[in-house]
């Protein structure tokens, strides 16, 4: 498989994170925390919201550089916050959005070392929140998505071995969910997701075999999923995934 061929695949199901930035609404006390050293976690928090707002704009704008300042203000206000709570566990879920959207931004300015680094950041704080609360689902998918868009540009990038290595993990995570919740048709479908793009992985380094060993193995489960959920866009492009394998 060309490389380009594989680039495509990668892509087509990657969501960025960029593009479900949501608006959060400051309130009139939004720049005041700076006359005061920003030592109030209120007035921090609005701090935050006007970092995030203006990153936001700037990406619907398409000025990527101010959109990276702007989540780099938001993440260091987020820093600030975690000096005042350390024991906050939402903050730290937090600065693992600001990495991910800093990701997001990275890749869409075709810079993929730092985006690459950037999804490894989020990686290690998501990490950390599951190892301290492994029932945790949302934190156990969250990872696993990381993993996922960490793994896709590794491939694009050239560094296959590494991209396998990361697809194995989000494979794992998200197989346990699937098994744990047997009737959740989106971790099901993130599975055979992580699945299809898994066989891609060593198609592109040679071993075929096993690829198509991988594919066979969900191509009945992914056509079903395609016929129960003709609007997810995932399955639809694993299906044509499957087929073209």
């Amino acid at each position: 498989m060309k490389c380009s061929t594989l680039s495509l695949l990668l892509i087509a199901s990657t969501v960025s994170a960029c593009a479900t930035l949501r608006v959060q609404q400051p309130t009139p006390q939004a720049s005041v925390w700076v006359c005061h050293g920003g030592r109030n976690p209120k007035w921090q928090r609005e701090a935050v919201s006007g970092h995030h707002n203006l990153a936001a704009l700037e990406v619907k704008r398409g000025n990527l550089a101010a959109a990276r300042a702007g989540f780099l203000g938001e993440r260091a206000a987020h820093e600030k916050l975690v000096a005042m709570m350390p024991a906050d566990a939402e903050l730290q879920a937090s600065i693992a959005n600001v990495d991910s959207y800093l990701g997001s931004v990275a890749e869409r300015a075709g810079d993929y070392p730092e985006a690459i680094a950037r999804f490894g950041a989020q990686i290690s704080r998501l990490e950390a929140q599951t190892r301290a609360d492994p029932r945790s689902a949302r934190m156990r998918r969250r990872q696993a998505n990381a993993l996922g868009m960490q793994s896709d540009l590794m491939a694009v990038a050239g560094q296959l071995p590494a991209a396998l290595e990361k697809r194995r993990q989000s494979l794992e995570i998200f197989t346990a969910l699937a098994a744990h919740d047997a009737a959740n048709r989106e971790w099901l479908a993130s599975a055979l997701n992580a699945r299809v793009k898994y066989a891609i992985l060593l198609r592109a380094q040679g071993d075929a075999a096993q690829a198509a060993h991988l594919v066979q193995e969900c191509r009945l489960t992914v056509e079903q999923l395609a016929k129960s959920a003709s609007s997810n866009r995932g399955i639809t492009v694993s299906l044509a995934t499957v087929w073209r394998l």
